[in-house]
């Protein structure tokens, strides 16, 4: 990815290992990247999900408020504006 954005978090976690640390992860994050391009990629391009060094795809847009809970982060508002195309997602 190439571009702007913005990316916070206030997280919390307690252990005595990796794997506690890890399992007990909870908090909320937010991220916004505007003016943002994947390169190797295009999304735009019809019937291909062919990864390429010529590839490129341009984002108006991309947005979301993960929120982890015990160590499991979930994503319900994930936004996307690909010139002409709007993508949202959840999970």
């Amino acid at each position: 990815m190439r571009g702007q954005g913005d990316f916070s978090a206030a997280l919390i976690a307690a252990g005595r290992d990796s794997d506690q640390i890890k399992k007990s992860v909870n908090g909320s994050m937010s991220f916004s990247f505007k003016n943002e391009v994947i390169i190797e990629f295009n999304l735009r391009k019809a019937g291909s999900f062919k990864v390429s060094d010529k590839e490129k795809t341009d984002f108006s847009e991309i947005s979301g408020n993960p929120v982890a809970e015990k160590g499991m982060v979930r994503l319900d508002d994930l936004s996307a504006q690909i010139h002409g195309i709007r993508v949202t997602g959840n999970g």
